[in-house]
């Protein structure tokens, strides 16, 4: 058995740590969180980007869904991807708690100039209705 993941060398993912969601698009800069996340890692410059997950906590005025997209730059004004909607899932047992994840399967590669901003891609995002507060995964293979 190897250590590969389908040909690729390593798994990871970046990470954003404790940001409010509202009606109006968030930025949201991924990329590694030694303080809150110690296994995050920085974008790869060359990685398969498999998924991004939505950890929610403080569900406040019935948020029902998530709209996102991935961007290069900073602004959200270079997609990478396109804008998706998710329904949010609430907690099994907390109401306030919930959550949402979405597949990707995009392979990225960073131009290694500008709008590109090294080591780090950003998520757009915001929710349906009222507010939450979100960690963000982005999961990839390099």
């Amino acid at each position: 058995m190897s250590n590969t993941f389908g040909g690729y060398r390593r798994a990871g993912f970046s990470y954003n740590n404790s940001t409010a969601l509202s009606t109006t698009y968030a930025k949201i800069a991924l990329t590694a969180d030694a303080s809150n996340a110690p296994r995050s890692a920085n974008v790869p410059p060359y990685c398969r980007i498999e998924d991004i997950t939505f950890e929610l906590s403080s569900l406040s005025g019935s948020p029902a869904t998530i709209t996102f997209y991935l961007a290069r730059d900073a602004g959200g004004d270079y997609p990478l991807t396109p804008e998706g909607t998710s329904t949010i899932i609430v907690g099994a047992t907390t109401s306030s708690l919930g959550g949402t994840a979405v597949v990707i399967g995009r392979d990225y590669m960073t131009t290694g100039a500008a709008p590109d901003v090294a080591d780090t891609l950003y998520a757009i995002v915001k929710v349906s209705g009222g507010t939450t507060t979100a960690k963000i995964y982005l999961n990839w293979k390099a």
